[in-house]
């Protein structure tokens, strides 16, 4: 029997926030980092790649998040934890101004 080589090129991560996400607002503030999607607009989503990730996050306005291009499992839920912690935050400086 042949020896495989196996590796890993891409993992997929989901999650959920607890809360809505308005896109359009998202991404007129922060164009350098949130671009929507518009060659599908029937997937209303909006890609979030910020410097330090390794991937990309898919972001829908229901809150869901799908981190794709990791190579590893620790590099997609840190992904995911820059994508939230980055909503999180625009979430605060809309509020104040």
């Amino acid at each position: 029997m042949r020896k495989v080589d196996i590796s890993i090129v891409n993992v997929v991560a989901t999650c959920s926030l607890p809360f809505r996400v308005d896109l359009e607002d998202l991404a007129c503030r922060f164009p350098e980092y949130v671009k929507l999607n518009v060659k599908y607009p029937k997937y209303r989503c909006a890609y979030i790649k910020i410097e330090g990730m390794k991937g990309k996050v898919i972001v829908f306005n229901s809150g869901k998040m799908i981190c794709t291009g990791a190579r590893s499992i620790e590099d997609a839920e840190n992904d995911l934890m820059i994508a939230y912690r980055f909503i999180i935050e625009s979430l605060k400086l809309g509020r104040l101004q």
